[in-house]
């Protein structure tokens, strides 16, 4: 079977299943309910990426300069264990 022909059929495959699955989140109220908690997502999300954010700035601002640190000359004293 030629490649084209593996790839049209994946492809076709992918949005039968992906049908499938917005069939069925509509039949058992999943979007009702996520649609309903809408807001509380919308909060919830915004206060992830913040601490997100916070916390890899704060790693990166304490790493950076310590790697600099570390990978000096003068630090070759320090024996690696």
């Amino acid at each position: 079977m030629p490649i084209q022909t593996m790839k049209g059929a994946l492809r076709a495959l992918l949005l039968v299943a992906i049908f499938f699955a917005g069939v069925w989140s509509h039949s058992s109220g999943l979007i009702d309910d996520f649609l309903w908690y809408l807001p509380d997502v919308q909060y919830l999300m915004g206060e992830h990426l913040w601490l997100t954010a916070l916390s890899g700035s704060l790693a990166i601002a304490v790493a950076i300069p310590l790697g600099i640190l570390l990978s000096r000359p003068s630090m070759a004293r320090w024996p690696n264990r």
